[in-house]
């Protein structure tokens, strides 16, 4: 199903079996790593620091978080 083809495209992208691969498999893995890195960085960060999830100089300006939060807690 089309479900499963854009959840195993990252899976697919490094499989030796498949010689030619669409444009779209790879713009589709590309989200997943993204995404997957976006939450791997906030969950360490919420583990390792998460004074800087509740209180920060974005969120006292804006009033929310941003996804950068995440990437630039020390």
């Amino acid at each position: 199903t089309d479900a499963t083809y854009m959840l195993t495209a990252v899976f697919r992208v490094f499989d030796p079996s498949i010689e030619k691969h669409l444009p779209e498999v790879y713009l589709i893995a590309t989200g997943q790593i993204l995404t997957f890195l976006f939450a791997i960085a906030w969950t360490l960060t919420w583990f390792y620091n998460p004074e800087i999830v509740r209180s920060n100089p974005l969120k006292d300006r804006i009033g929310y978080n941003n996804v950068c939060v995440g990437f630039d807690s020390p």
